[in-house]
């Protein structure tokens, strides 16, 4: 919940007229739309719903934060927005990349902003899956004129020679160059990043393959090298490996033109950069699931496994509706179970969950999925040594199927959540 009057406070002063402008800046805020590039992607899984709102207000006019964590610019104002579930949480479950898990000790996250970690573990997670199979090379193409060939006959070079009765041969030779406005790009904002955050070996955090390319290039970029042009990065043409180091290359240049972090001088938005803490839960939850369940199941991601629709037309045959559950479970290939992640408040009061359009979602699963039985939905446990809530000391809770419908809360910490699906005998 946000503080109203603290906030106003701090970001608006405390005139009459303060608390007015704090609350009109957070109603236009409230309908801000979030773009995907002012998104910190935290893995390649489909976004399956459109974004939501960065702040909101209930039925009692208290403000809260949505989803979102990070750092934006609107109307002039800067804020940042820090986890609910603390630093911790997000540190030791954010993944750098798709194959590889790093837990960050606390001094990683005590830069001098938030935006500095956010765009750290963004830029680390770009360069591993650029450099995980090339360096940005460029191809040099060098002339020679000799007694020797040296790589290839330049033929219109070696005619002009013999027109003016010189012996020599023209060649060409070309050679891959690391040393371009890419890597330059690339050297100076890990350069950036490291003054962020000074204490920490950020090479330790790659693997040995990564971390060697990455000193490759610094080996090859001359000390005090001046930021690149945008036109002279343009001008450079990577092959097809090498394309992933594009985005790697703009959020490099963010990094080192402060993109995101300073105030818009015209009272405008800046280019803001924001975490989807629901993705955050729903990569966690994944991997509870999947270290929870025997080795005779399979816990996959339903965005990517699932093929069912809810409807399917009796004349032309056409489907329609995809059905995209977060988790599918399956035993044979045959699938036993369902499970969504919400990332929302569970409990008794109107205001919490489950949401309506939750309980069709997940009813619309079960019966898609008429064999499987129980279909779960599972949240976190957002006041840890709390009694549960009767929704969930009820469980389960039949439909006129026969089916059942779960409501479980997860603690934050993976081990006791793993724990906890065991003990429910979930699977």
């Amino acid at each position: 919940m946000i503080e109203f009057n603290a906030f106003t406070a701090k970001y608006f002063g405390r005139s009459k007229a303060a608390s007015l402008n704090a609350d009109r800046w957070l109603r236009e805020l409230s309908h801000h739309e979030v773009s995907h590039t002012q998104l910190f992607a935290l893995s390649e899984l489909e976004q399956k719903s459109a974004s939501e709102p960065i702040v909101y207000t209930d039925s009692h006019g208290r403000w809260w934060t949505g989803r979102y964590i990070g750092s934006l610019t609107f109307e002039g104002v800067s804020i940042e927005i820090h986890p609910r579930f603390g630093m911790e949480f997000v540190a030791n479950n954010i993944p750098l990349s798709n194959f590889i898990p790093v837990n960050i000790d606390a001094s990683f996250v005590a830069g001098h902003k938030f935006i500095h970690y956010l765009q750290a573990l963004l830029w680390l997670n770009y360069l591993t899956k650029a450099a995980r199979h090339a360096l940005p090379t460029v191809k040099q193409v060098d002339q020679h004129s000799s007694l020797i060939v040296r790589g290839r006959v330049d033929v219109r070079g070696t005619i002009g020679h013999r027109i003016k009765g010189q012996p020599q041969v023209a060649s060409l030779t070309q050679s891959k160059q690391v040393h371009n406005s890419v890597t330059t790009a690339v050297v100076l904002a890990f350069q950036e990043i490291e003054r962020w955050f000074p204490n920490t070996n950020l090479m330790h955090w790659l693997p040995d393959s990564i971390a060697l390319r990455l000193q490759k290039m610094i080996n090859v970029t001359p000390r005090h090298s001046d930021i690149p042009k945008p036109h002279d990065i343009k001008r450079i043409r990577l092959n097809s490996v090498t394309k992933a180091y594009k985005p790697l290359v703009a959020l490099s240049m963010d990094i080192l033109k402060s993109k995101g972090i300073s105030e818009s001088p015209d009272g405008g938005n800046n280019q803001s950069l924001l975490l989807d803490v629901a993705e955050l839960w729903e990569i966690y939850v994944l991997n509870v699931l999947r270290e929870a369940s025997p080795a005779t199941l399979d816990v996959s991601h339903g965005t990517y496994e699932s093929e069912g629709y809810l409807l399917k037309s009796l004349n032309s045959g056409r489907q329609l509706g995809k059905l995209l559950p977060d988790y599918l479970v399956k035993q044979d290939s045959e699938i036993i179970g369902v499970a969504d992640a919400k990332y929302k408040r569970l409990g008794d009061a109107p205001w919490m969950s489950p949401k309506r359009d939750d309980l069709y979602q997940m009813t619309a699963y079960l019966s898609k999925f008429s064999s499987v039985l129980n279909g779960s939905l599972l949240y976190p446990n957002w006041n840890e040594g709390e009694p549960e809530s009767d929704v969930e000391r009820d469980n389960p809770w039949i439909l006129d199927s026969g089916q059942n419908i779960n409501f479980i809360s997860l603690p934050l910490v993976k081990s006791e959540a793993v724990q906890r699906v065991k003990e429910l005998g979930f699977f």
